[in-house]
Formats: structure tokens, sequence, C-alpha cells
């Protein structure tokens, strides 16, 4: 895939810096904080900034800073690629300094358009050789909005930058306000599904690793996490799954419940998985669970026990706290420029479907919510639920007094039948119900829980 400034640098643009999920928000900061260099274009011209147009495809256009806002105007021949036009902002060596490692930083940038639906896409990384960690495309409206992005900054080269692709619209582009600031890293807990806009996904990568929330390549609807291992990569890269401080709670491991699961697209089969989780507090307690891929370029859900240990490491021990998770792909071996793909990080043995083979899959007629199997439970049970096309959908557990006690699933799934297991070990003894929605369709039933 090409990627911005082809014409000026390598073909393709790395970053190894990493983005995390892309919210509207209307945060202003402070010239005195702010990393960027004229990014309120205040000098009245672009300086600091440097413009590109895909000359050779037949693009042209006009870059100005009048009345101190970035215009991209006269856009003739736009519409091959998103890379085709393009601002950006090299940072020197002193912008470098100022950032520091292992902190969470905030880019914010205000943006209109002279037609509403007219997009726009943000990067910011380090070139040579090309790696993609992160791309969001933004759909503008007429109005001047602010968008921001936050940044767990795990390394910094030169050749960092920060720009705008714009290349498939001839739409007037206006860009003020551009900024990255220090701020307070995102926390969540399990599930992780990478679908909800209100979160900030943090993805901390270490060994050579590179991270981003993108779109499923094998479903553009749905939302996941891609981490390319370059050749450099050490055999132990990894991704942490949130800041460095770890979740929001504990994962709630005890001698009932020991699995948790995540579903991975790997380019190979045979690859070794590691799921690590530890002690954000200390090191020196962490539990790391390998599983195996199965069948190359395909979604796999894989589960990892926490009783099953990688050879030579620790036990687990129930009385630690685990709030912490990262992520090995193809791990013990070097890096390879393998690109992976995961998503749907959860505790609990995860969701599967009836079948990886397409013409094979059963088609159902019409959405279904099944009775929970074996019903009533203790400590688990399974749900199994239809879907007659693909769509975005959730599958919810309440209390009887309406309160939600777990997420089993939220994302896009394809037509077909699936089954997600429900491991209910910190809960008590009782009635609970459990809801699907997808679409305009909401189906809901209830089971028993008696320990």
């Amino acid at each position: 895939m090409k990627r911005a400034l082809q014409s000026i640098l390598q073909p393709k643009l790395s970053f190894l810096l990493i983005l995390s999920a892309i919210t509207l928000a209307g945060t202003t900061a402070s010239a005195q904080d702010n990393i960027i260099a004229n990014g309120d274009f205040s000098t009245g011209d672009l300086t600091s900034w440097t413009t590109y147009f895909a000359d050779f495809a037949g693009v042209s256009g006009t870059v100005s800073a009048a009345d101190s806002v970035a215009s991209i105007t006269g856009i003739s021949g736009a519409g091959q690629a998103v890379w085709h036009v393009q601002l950006y902002q090299d940072l020197t060596s002193d912008q470098l300094a100022s950032l520091e490692l292992d902190s969470t930083y905030l880019i914010s940038f205000d943006a209109r358009a002279g037609e509403a639906g007219r997009t726009i896409k943000m990067f910011f990384g380090v070139s040579d050789p090309y790696v993609l960690i992160r791309e969001k495309t933004f759909s503008l409206t007429t109005e001047m909005a602010t968008y921001t992005a936050k940044v767990a900054l795990s390394s910094k080269n030169t050749g960092t930058k920060l720009g705008f692709e714009m290349g498939l619209s001839n739409v007037d582009v206006f860009i003020d306000n551009v900024s990255i600031t220090k701020t307070e890293p995102e926390v969540f807990t399990l599930p992780v599904t990478f679908e909800s806009a209100d979160l900030d996904y943090t993805l901390t990568d270490f060994g050579g690793n590179s991270s981003s929330v993108v779109a499923d390549p094998t479903d553009a609807t749905n939302t996941v996490a891609q981490t390319v291992k370059p050749a450099t990569a050490e055999v132990w890269a990894g991704t942490t799954i949130g800041p460095a401080s770890g979740f929001a709670t504990a994962i709630p491991f005890t001698a009932s419940a020991t699995k948790m699961s995540a579903r991975v697209w790997s380019p190979i089969a045979g690859a070794t998985i590691l799921m690590k989780v530890e002690d954000s507090n200390d090191a020196n307690i962490y539990v790391e669970m390998p599983a195996t891929i199965t069948a190359a370029e395909t979604w796999e859900t894989l589960v990892f026990d926490v009783t099953q240990q990688r050879e030579g490491t620790a036990a687990v021990n129930f009385d630690n706290t685990y709030d912490k998770a990262s992520i090995f792909l193809d791990y013990g071996q070097n890096g390879t420029a393998y690109t992976f793909y995961w998503d749907d990080v959860q505790f609990g043995e995860g969701e599967t479907s009836t079948s990886t083979e397409p013409e094979s899959v059963f088609i159902p007629s019409e959405y279904a919510l099944n009775q929970n199997y074996p019903n009533p439970f203790n400590p688990s049970t399974t749900i199994e639920f239809a879907m007659p096309q693909a769509n975005f959908v959730t599958l919810e557990v309440f209390n009887m007094v309406g309160q939600k006690v777990a997420t089993l699933v939220e994302g896009t799934r394809q037509a077909g039948v699936h089954t997600v297991s429900f491991d209910a070990s910190t809960l008590s003894s009782g009635t609970y119900l459990y809801r699907m929605q997808a679409g305009d369709q909401m189906l809901m039933q209830k089971m028993t829980l008696i320990k």
C-alpha cells in the first residue's frame, strides 16, 4: 500500500509511535506546551510546514496560510489516493528532545471543509522503513471542529513527522491550531474490542513492534489492532494492551476461572502467540500463556489458560494481582516484517464461529438468541446467537435490577451462528438477563446461576 511522501522520502511512511483510537474533543493546548511549530499559522505563511501534491498523477492545488489558517484550495485531479495531497511537519531535533519516552501525548487540530463529508487522514510517525501503525479518517463538516488523538510514546527517531493526507477529493480543506501536548493516558479494562468511540485505545509496543488500531482487512466495518513485527524486531517483541499503568480493574482469575482469549489473524500457521499478564506495580509478578495458530490468513480464537504457563516460567498465584496484559505475536522468532491483526481480548474463552470456510457456513434467515446451555449453570455456560447478515452486535449480561455485569460481544460479526462462553465465577447466585442488540433487533433471554 502506498503512503505519504512518496516522491520525497521512501515509498512508504513508518510509524514507530503508537496511536490509539481517535475521537472528537474540544481540548486546546497552550502555546508554551505545544511541540508543533507554527501550529496556529500565526506567521501568515507555511513556516515549518511542507506541502505535497502528486503531480506525476496530475494532482495540483494551492496551499496558503492567509488569515492564520492553512488553506488547501484549488485542488485538481484528486480522487486516486489519499496520500496524493499532503500537509506535514518534520519535527526538529529540539522538538524531538521535548518528547518524553513512555509518556502520553495529545494531538489536536481544528479543521473544516468546503463541503460536509469531505475526508482527511492524520498521520504521525517516523519514515524509513515503512510500517503502518495508525490511520484514521475523519469526515469533516463545513464548521471548524476540533479533533484529537492520544499517542503513547514508546520510541522517537529522526524523521518523526505529523501530517495530514487529503487526496481523495478536490474539495477545499482548512486546518488550524495543530498541537502536540503531554496528557494523561486513557485507562480501560477488559474486554478490549477497539469498537468504542469513547475510548482512546493505547497500544504500547516494545522490542521493535509497531502497532495501531485500523479497519479489519477482512471486514471494513470492524475495527482491530494491527501489529507489524519488522525484520529488526526482537524475538520477544510485544505490545502492551493499554497504558503501562495497567487496566482499571484487575483480571478476575480464580481457581475455577483461569482463561482469557483473543481473536488473531496470522499470515502464517504454527506461530506462537503469547499472552502475558502481570502486576502493573511489580514486574516480577507475571504469568506467560502460550497458544498456537493452526491456520494462516483467517481469524482464529485463541484461548490462554493462566494455569498452563510457558515452560520454565512462574506459575499463577491467585492471591496476586494481574492488571496488565501484553500480547506477543510469533513469539520466539526474529522479525520477518509479518503483519498480524488481533481483536476481542477478553476474560473467558471468547467467541467461536461455526466455520472458517465461507462456502460451508450456515446462514440463518433471521436474528436469534438461543437459550444458554447448560442452564442452570455453575460457573460457566455457553450462549449461541445467529445473524442473517454482517452487523455490529453487542451481547451483554445484566442482573435483575438492570445493572450490566458483563459485555461478552461488542463488534462486527459476519452472518452465521456464533457461540460465546460466559464465566460467572465472580457473580452471586441468581437470575440474570442476557441481551443481544444488532441493528434494530434486540433479543433477550434469562439464565440462572446456582453456586
